[in-house]
């Protein structure tokens, strides 16, 4: 039986899924700290989320 935390997170991507004309999946495990530190900056500038 799922946990209810993870159940509510779920939902919670479920409904930005939706709302949401566009999505992406990135892996970026190679970057450096600073690159990744960039990258998360560019995206909240441009009005996007990074989960």
């Amino acid at each position: 039986m799922p946990k209810p935390a993870k159940v509510k997170e779920v939902e919670a991507l479920r409904e930005a899924l939706r709302a949401s004309p566009n999505f992406y999946l990135v892996e970026f495990s190679g970057l450096s700290v600073t690159a990744s530190n960039s990258l998360r900056g560019k995206i909240l500038e441009a009005g996007g989320e990074l989960r």
